[in-house]
Formats: C-alpha cells, sequence, structure tokens
C-alpha cells in the first residue's frame, strides 16, 4: 500500500525505495546516507550536526552546512519530493524531520504491529499476538540498512532497531513456549542463537524448549556452549536463570511453567528520573512550533546554558500536548533524566508553592529528605548544586506566574520546559526563557485531529459537517477532543447531529463538558483563568463579551469598559497575557467564539442588566461618532447628520488624514455592521437608522453594495417603529442612492420619490435638495432625462440659496451628467467644469476624482479622443490616491474606449483588462460591457500585440505628457 507522495521505503535490510512497485534509484551516496538517517529517526526531528557527521564522518567540507542543504535539495528532487502538494522531507528549524506512517515506511509498520500484538496481549488473544508478532518480524529481510556506508549511522542507529527486533523475537519465543509450541520454535531459536551467540536470553529459551521437548542431551549441551562462550569471550560465568536450568536438567524437573516474559527494561536508578508523562498518539500538526523548540537547542559543546522556553497560550490550546511531544522526541539530549511538575498555577486548588516543588524535584533525584533545608533560597541553591553538570529535561507544567517558576531552574547544562496561561514577561526579560506562543489549531490540523479521533473515513464522508464543528469548537483540540468523544459514544451519531447542537450559543458550553472528569470540562478551564484575574480586569472581560464583532481595537474597548483609552490598554494587555484575548494585529484584540460565550454568560451572571445596556449604548455611541469624524475627513464640507450627544466616558478617534480614516473604516467594516443590528435589537433605533446614513461616503469608495443596502434596510425598518418622518426621508434618500450606486435603478425609484415627498412635507430644504439630487440620477438611469434636469436644476438652486458648496458641486454634477444624456456635451462640459472647480474649492478628493471622471466621459461624447485621454490619466491619479477602485475601473474603461478609437488596440485591451481585474473584484456588472469591449476590438484586428504595443505606447506618451499635472486647486 502506498499512500502520500507514492513512495514506500524499506530500512529492516538493504535500504529500499518505491514508487507505484517500481524501485528509485538514489546512485549518489551522500543522498542514499542523509535518506538512511532521516529515516530511521522518522517523525523526529535531525539536526544538520547528526546529518553532517553521518555523511561526511571526518572529511566533512569547510561549508558544511551549506554542502548539507545542497544534497537535501537534491535529494528531495531526486524523491518528487511533495508531489501531493506537502513535502515528504520538511525543513524543522536549523534541521531537517521526514514525516512517514505505516504504509510508507516498513520500520513504523513494524512499531504498529507491535502495539497491537501488546494490545492482543492485554485480551488475552494470545493467536491473534502471536500472528501479529510473526508479521512485524517478517518484515526484516537481512542487516538493517547493510548496503548504506555509513560507520556513525551504523554505530548509533542501527543498534537500536536492532534491539527492538530482538525484544520482540524474544517475545514470540515467550509466546510459543507459553502455548506449549516449544518443538516449532527449536530450530529458530538455533539459528537465533548462532547470530547473536552473546544473547543469555536466548540460550535461555532454547534450553527451556529442548528440555520441554526431552531432549535432555541437546539441552545439556546447548548449557556446555554458552557457557564456554561466556567464558572465552567475556570471562564470565552464565548467569542465574541459565544455571537454574541446567540444574532442572540435571534433575530431570519437570518444567510446567516458563521464565517470565520479556517485560519492560529494567528501571533506571532513582537517580535518574524518567517522569515525562505518556506522548499522546493523537498529536496532530503543530510543525512550526516544533520548529521553534527546535530551534532554542544548544549546539553540542562542552559549556551548555540553561535552555528555558516558555510555551503559552489560551486554556484548552494544547500547550502540554506539545511540551510532553517534542520532550520525547529530544529526551535522548538529557541521558541524566527527566523531571515533571504540575505546578496548578490554573485550576481548581491553590498552585504548588515553590518550597513543595522543590521538595519533589530534590526527592527526584534521590536527594534524602532530613537534607532538604527549609528555606526557599536553601533549597533552590542545592538543586542547582545537584544538576550542576548534570543533562536533565524539566518540565515544569501549568505555571502561574514567573515568581512560581525562577526557584525551579537549574543553572546550565539542562532544558527547561515551563507551560502557562501568561506570558511569563519577567522570565523573559530576567531569566533569557524563549517563547513560543501556541495558537489555535489550522483548519487543515482540526480535521486531521478529528479524523485521529473518529476515523479519516467517518470524518471525509461528513466534511462540511466536520469543518463547521471545527469552527464551532474554535479549533481548540481540547475542544475538538470532546466533540469527537460526544459523538463515539453514542451509537450511530453523526457529526452532523452535534454541530446542529452546537450552533446554539447558549448550550455550547454545556455541550463541552466531560460528564466524569469536570475538570477537563472547557466551561471550567476558562473559569480557572477568570477567577486569577484582579476585580477590574475580571469585570472588563465580562464587558468586552458583549462585542458582537470579531475583534475591536483599544477606542471600542474603552467605550465598552467604560474608561480612557490608556486604562482601557492597560487591561486588555493584562486579558492578553492571560491569553483571555488574542492580538489581531496593531491595537487590535478578539476573543475566540468559545471564549466570547463564556465571557457572555459571566456578564449576565454578574452584571446587572442597566450596567450591560449602558456599556452597548456607549459602544454604540462611539461608533457613530467615530464614523461622524471619519466622513468629514473622508468627504470634506459634506453635511453629515445632526447626531445625539456623545455618552459619558466615550472618546472617539479622530484621524490624521484621508487615509487613516479610510484604512479604519475597512477594519471596522464588519463590526459597524454588527453595531447596526445590534442597535435594531435593542430598540437604539436612533442609531440603527443614523449609522447607515453616516457610512455613506465609505461604502461610496468601496462599494460593498450588500453591506450598504442589508444596513440601510434596517435603517429604514427603525425610522418607520420611530415614526419619525425625517429619519425615513432620510434613510430612504440613502437607500435609493445605494440601489443606484448598485445599477438597481428600479428599486431607488420609489424611495427617492417618497423622500423628496416627505422632505416638502416637512419643510426641509436642505434634505430637499439631497433628495432632488437623488431622484434626479436615478431618472436619468432610466432614460428619462428631462426630469433628470429638472431635478437637478432645482437642487442647484436650493444648495445656492443656502450656500452649501457641497450639494452645488454635487448638483452641477448631476445637471452636467443629465444633459449629456440629452445629447448636450459642450453645456454639460460647462457644468463639469463648475462642479470640479467647486470641489477642488472645498478640498474634497473624492467630488474631483468624481468630477474629472465625468470630463472623460464628455469629451468622448465630444469626439476628442485625444483629450478624454489626457482627462482620464488625470482622473486615475486621484481616483488611485483616494482608493476609489471603482471610480478607477470605470475610467479605464472609457480610456480604453478612447484609445481603441485612436487606432490603439492592443494598449485599449490591455486596459481593459485591467479595468475588468478591479470590476470582477467588487463583483460590479459592468464587467460584462468590458468583456463585451474585449471581445469586439479582439474580434475585428487580427494584429500582433508584440509589433504594435511598442508604437502605440510611444504615440501614448507624446499626447499624455501634461496630463500627469493637474492645475493647483
Amino acid at each position: 500500500m502506498e499512500t502520500g507522495t507514492g513512495i514506500r521505503f524499506s530500512v529492516l535490510g538493504p535500504l529500499e525505495i518505491t514508487r507505484g512497485g517500481r524501485p528509485v534509484r538514489l546512485s549518489a551516496a551522500k543522498q542514499r546516507i542523509a535518506l538512511a538517517t532521516l529515516l530511521v529517526n522518522a517523525n523526529h526531528h535531525v539536526s544538520p550536526d547528526k546529518l553532517i557527521e553521518y555523511v561526511w564522518g571526518d572529511d566533512a567540507p569547510k561549508q558544511a552546512r551549506a554542502a548539507l542543504h545542497t544534497q537535501m535539495t537534491r535529494l528531495r528532487r531526486a524523491l518528487d519530493d511533495g508531489a501531493d502538494g506537502r513535502p515528504l522531507i520538511e525543513t524543522m528549524g536549523a534541521g531537517y524531520i521526514l514525516r512517514a506512517d505505516a504504509d510508507t515506511l516498513d520500520v513504523e509498520r513494524f512499531r504498529e504491529l507491535a502495539g497491537q500484538a501488546t494490545r492482543a496481549a492485554g485480551a488475552g488473544d494470545q493467536p491473534g499476538e502471536s500472528g501479529l508478532l510473526r508479521e512485524a518480524l517478517g518484515l526484516w529481510r537481512g542487516p538493517v540498512l547493510v548496503d548504506v556506508a555509513s560507520e556513525s549511522l551504523h554505530r548509533d542507529e542501527v543498534p537500536r532497531l536492532g534491539e527492538e527486533r530482538m525484544r520482540l523475537l524474544e517475545r514470540w519465543f515467550d509466546l510459543g513456549l507459553r502455548t506449549g509450541r516449544h518443538e516449532e520454535i527449536i530450530a529458530d531459536l538455533k539459528a537465533a542463537t548462532a547470530e547473536h551467540p552473546l544473547r543469555e536470553r536466548l540460550w535461555e529459551q532454547l534450553v527451556l524448549a529442548l528440555h520441554l521437548a526431552e531432549r535432555r542431551a541437546e539441552a545439556l549441551e546447548a548449557y556446555r556452549h554458552v557457557a564456554t562462550l561466556l567464558r572465552e569471550e567475556l570471562g564470565i560465568d552464565p548467569g542465574s536463570e541459565l544455571q537454574r536450568l541446567q540444574q532442572a536438567v540435571l534433575n530431570g524437573v519437570a518444567m510446567t511453567t516458563t521464565p517470565a516474559p520479556a517485560g519492560p527494561e529494567t528501571p533506571p536508578p532513582a537517580s535518574v528520573p524518567r517522569q515525562l508523562p505518556s506522548d499522546l498518539a493523537r498529536f496532530t500538526g503543530r510543525h512550526a512550533d516544533l520548529g521553534k523548540l527546535y530551534d532554542l537547542l544548544p549546539e553540542e559543546g562542552d559549556h551548555r546554558p540553561i535552555v528555558i522556553a516558555a510555551i503559552g497560550g489560551a486554556g484548552g490550546v494544547g500547550k502540554t500536548a506539545l511540551a510532553v511531544h517534542w520532550a520525547h522526541q529530544v529526551r535522548d539530549r538529557f541521558p541524566d533524566g527527566q523531571l515533571h511538575i504540575d505546578l496548578r498555577g490554573f485550576g481548581p486548588g491553590e498552585p504548588v508553592a515553590p518550597a513543595t516543588a522543590l521538595e519533589m524535584m530534590l526527592r527526584s533525584l534521590n536527594v534524602p529528605a532530613d537534607q532538604i533545608p527549609t528555606a526557599v533560597e536553601a533549597r533552590s541553591a542545592l538543586l542547582r548544586s545537584t544538576l550542576a553538570g548534570r543533562r536533565v529535561l524539566v518540565l515544569l507544567d501549568n505555571a502561574r506566574n514567573t515568581a512560581q517558576v525562577r526557584p525551579l531552574l537549574p543553572g546550565s547544562d539542562c532544558l527547561v520546559l515551563v507551560t502557562s496561561r501568561t506570558r511569563l514577561a519577567g522570565l523573559a526579560v530576567h531569566d533569557d526563557a524563549r517563547h513560543v506562543f501556541l495558537g489555535r489549531l489550522p483548519e487543515a490540523e482540526s480535521h486531521t485531529l478529528l479524523g485521529k479521533i473518529l476515523g479519516a473515513e467517518r470524518v471525509s464522508a461528513e466534511a462540511e459537517a466536520a469543518a463547521e464543528l471545527a469552527r464551532l469548537c474554535a479549533h481548540l483540540p481540547l475542544a475538538l477532543a470532546i466533540s469527537a468523544e460526544h459523538v463515539t459514544r453514542r451509537s450511530g451519531a453523526r457529526l452532523a447531529d452535534l454541530v446542529a447542537q452546537l450552533r446554539d450559543e447558549r448550550s455550547r458550553l454545556d455541550l463541552l463538558d466531560v460528564d466524569d472528569d469536570p475538570q477537563m470540562s472547557l466551561r471550567a478551564v476558562f473559569s480557572w483563568s477568570y477567577q486569577a484575574l484582579d476585580p477590574r480586569a475580571a469585570r472588563a472581560f465580562r464587558l468586552l463579551g458583549l462585542h458582537s464583532g470579531t475583534e475591536f481595537g483599544i477606542g471600542a474597548a474603552a467605550a465598552l469598559i467604560g474608561v480612557p483609552p490608556a486604562e482601557a490598554r492597560r487591561l486588555v494587555e493584562i486579558l492578553t497575557d492571560r491569553c483571555l484575548l488574542e492580538t489581531g494585529g496593531a491595537e487590535r484584540y478578539r476573543m475566540h467564539d468559545l471564549m466570547r460565550v463564556y465571557a457572555g454568560e459571566r456578564v449576565e451572571a454578574e452584571e446587572p442588566v442597566a450596567d450591560r445596556l449602558a456599556a452597548v449604548k456607549r459602544l454604540l455611541s462611539w461608533y457613530l461618532h467615530t464614523v461622524d469624524q471619519a466622513d468629514q475627513v473622508l468627504n470634506p464640507q459634506h453635511q453629515g447628520l445632526p447626531l445625539p450627544p456623545l455618552e459619558p466616558s466615550c472618546e472617539p478617534y479622530t484621524f490624521s488624514g484621508y487615509d487613516d480614516a479610510l484604512c479604519w473604516l475597512q477594519t471596522e467594516h464588519a463590526n459597524l455592521m454588527a453595531a447596526v443590528r445590534r442597535a435594531f435589537t435593542l430598540g437604539q433605533y436612533g442609531v440603527a437608522w443614523q449609522l447607515p446614513c453616516a457610512l455613506w461616503s465609505f461604502f461610496n469608495l468601496r462599494k460593498h453594495w450588500d453591506s450598504w443596502i442589508s444596513s440601510n434596510e434596517i435603517g429604514l425598518e427603525a425610522a418607520l417603529l420611530l415614526g419619525d418622518a425625517h429619519a425615513e426621508a432620510t434613510i430612504r434618500t440613502s437607500l435609493a442612492l445605494a440601489h443606484w450606486d448598485h445599477r438597481q435603478f428600479k428599486d431607488a425609484l420609489p424611495h427617492a420619490e417618497i423622500a423628496l415627498a416627505l422632505q416638502r412635507d416637512l419643510g426641509d430644504r436642505w434634505g430637499q435638495g439631497n433628495a432632488l439630487n437623488t431622484l434626479g440620477l436615478v431618472h436619468r438611469d432610466l432614460d428619462a432625462p428631462e426630469a433628470a434636469v429638472v431635478c437637478h436644476r432645482e437642487a442647484l438652486a436650493i444648495f445656492t440659496d443656502l450656500g452649501y458648496h457641497w450639494g452645488q458641486a454635487i448638483a452641477s454634477a448631476g445637471l452636467g451628467r443629465a444633459l449629456l444624456a440629452l445629447g448636450q456635451p459642450r453645456t454639460a462640459l460647462q457644468h463639469h467644469l463648475s462642479a470640479l472647480a467647486a470641489f477642488r474649492a472645498i478640498d474634497n478628493l473624492w467630488g474631483e476624482g468624481i468630477a474629472l471622471t465625468d470630463m472623460c466621459i464628455t469629451y468622448a461624447a465630444l469626439g476628442d479622443h485625444e483629450e478624454t485621454i489626457r482627462w482620464c490619466f488625470r482622473s486615475l491619479d486621484r481616483s488611485r490616491e483616494i482608493g476609489d477602485c471603482n471610480t478607477e475601473a470605470r475610467t479605464l474603461h472609457i480610456l480604453g474606449q478612447a484609445l481603441a478609437a485612436t487606432g490603439c488596440p492592443v494598449l485599449a485591451v490591455e486596459t481593459w483588462r485591467r479595468s475588468l481585474t478591479i470590476f470582477d473584484h467588487l463583483a460590479d456588472s459592468q464587467a460584462a460591457q468590458v468583456r463585451a469591449s474585449i471581445a469586439e476590438v479582439e474580434a475585428d484586428n487580427g494584429f500582433s500585440a508584440e509589433s504594435m504595443l511598442e508604437p502605440e505606447r510611444a504615440w501614448l506618451s507624446d499626447i499624455t505628457a501634461s496630463s500627469r499635472v493637474i492645475s493647483s486647486r
């Protein structure tokens, strides 16, 4: 069976590589050695120093690492590495790791079968155990890697594999003796003792098998042979078990039982602790994080300074699993032992005091109790003395803070892994700890983890449900494991059934409980971090749970909490340090969905309804006033809405310039839409209609049509519920503009007509002017230019009378468009020039860009294509400066038409394609017109693009030499 890249490797004998059953040849000896080294260390990091030693030995080149990199590159190429999109050999830290499973590598299959045999033995299935052992042993084809010429490899790695085989072989012989198959195994035992003549355990099994077969003479001869061999080769007598067997044979004692089967290796002395918890078989991914940990390992040398790795992350993210998994991979580098202490920094009980932890560590190192001093400082000094010169790995799990950890640090030569829900900044500053911050699992790794627990076929069969399950579990390994356990314990349950239940936020954490182990329930895991907060930080955490967006900034946090921004920043940093918040960029923060649900539970349980409502009102007020500030920057002199007073304890943002305002609005887009919905749900109908109106300039620039229309529809419903005619007229004008801009003219018309009628009834002249302008735009695009001219002329008269320059500019632009539609381009041109001058006078860049585009369209209508091209370049400069993508695309379309009309079809098509890219990105229906233009020109011109492009560009350069210089405004 072949999976992954389709390659299968065999190292249990000569090195073999096959793909699809066909051999793959590696002619370069150095590549064969490098590959063999990675294979015998499959799924474990291999340092470059080890590879260099095995590949070159004492003949390593001066630039050994560069030479190794070259060999690895060639090896990957030779293996066609990454054929399925995932590299077979990965770079991890400074070294490499080869990923292989039982279907890819024979030694992994050997170990898998050995594990299955152990489980069969535990279940009392002796036939099954025997068959699995025989299958595993049958994978061996001869001496390991006999054809790979590396002295170091055969000295350091091959014996380890040989020992694994011998332990399994001895288990198989023991099983044969226990099940009465002694006659059958004698021949195999004779072959094994001949191959390994100094291995006493095999001789014990052979003597016993011969005795049980009543072949006493052969049994005694076997004993005499091994006794002589041991004396001559090693100068020792046979062990006690062999001597006992000899006496049993001499005395004719019937042997009805067998010696104890080979068990675990003899435990190390008490002074060499081996305390690492078991590695998780289902551990998944985290390759980048493992690489960071490998990078921390010191180079081999006489003096090795202490290395401290602080693994941080939220509860349930898998910090301990990562630490334990990596500790097992590198434990061979720490031959003097591994210490492990759960410091219980976050949990149901009190944290372990440093004095207690020190006593536990010292006693594990075989320090007598009566020699352990009382004072923490003295115990800490004794620990450093005890570990001096020893290479020990210390895993300090679940630390509360730096003060709990620092007394437990060795002096040198050791590796300390610390896991904590805090960032342990003091440990980094004072003790040079290196941080590895653990985030949630990527989507692919979440899928893989579910597959390891539930079975890959089952997860693939419900791929969509599995993806949603991972999202609802916030890609937290603990939540995924609990969810998977819920599915496995219910016969016939589907992933989709659990997903349907988890969609309800009110019961989500209930479903992520563990009935027989409350400490593993997600709610409990979160609570330990929350309960460790001081009152002000705990209140901040609760109130931030009221934010309905995916992430937020300091200003929004300050509004919710009701404190100045500086205090909000301090509180948010505390929550981030405790991993209750995640960073999402520069001063951006977020809670994952499950944490937000937990915060919501706490705020409902601990904050009065009035306080919760006040916090949300502050947030909505802050958003409304900050959007208004941004609108003033994006659209100078545009008269906004009269806003209600700012809620107490709110400080809206002010913006340094155009880009700053536009960037903030784009970043907050999702939050602002959530704020509109939240305002409506809470009955804050004023904000629900004012906020969409205040966002007009942003929507007009960025063309988020779905948000533009849906938020205005909510605003209209809010205005109707208020019974406020002014609010209804204003929001209908805004909604009409949204539909018009999205080229939904028939949908726009009734809103514009109703808005105008309401404004006339109210006597609001400013509102009438806006409604008239909007209605004029709609009439023109519904092929009623005469009606459009009437509307724009009336609007212009109103705004001129009011002295509202922005309104005059917009009305002039609209009037010019309507006159152009009536076939009066020269009259239209005068109005567009007036609009351009007016927008420049009030320093409104957006309006200037619109007016410039109108000039392009008008000159195109006059047939003056060269002048059209000049104005197009001016318009493009302005639209790109302000980030108006839609206007840029429209101008590029016009420019392409002018280029095609002046005999530059290649440049025209090139220009249209740039326009098409933008329109497609915006999902703008004008993309169809551009495609039609491209198709028409390409069909009509049988030209060679390469031969015509340069002359066209030269001509274009001549006529646009002055177009980049825009007259001073």
